[in-house]
């Protein structure tokens, strides 16, 4: 099953040509499987990057 979801977020920082700027995400995965997924970022002249985001869910069994 494809599921398309969509977010967006604006972080407003302007970078000089050359520097980073370094954004992570943190996720709760509600179910086990494979995801993966385009993640684009753009900027306001609409020059864009896509690189592709992967993860493996797993349950995660309690330890004695």
């Amino acid at each position: 099953m494809h599921v398309f979801v969509m977010r967006s977020w604006e972080f407003g920082d302007e970078l000089d040509l050359g520097v980073s700027l370094q954004i992570r995400f943190t996720l709760l995965a509600v179910k086990e499987g494979h995801f993966s997924g385009d993640v684009d970022v753009c900027n306001p002249n609409q020059d864009f990057r896509i690189e592709i985001a992967d993860a493996m869910v797993r349950r995660n069994e309690p330890t004695e």
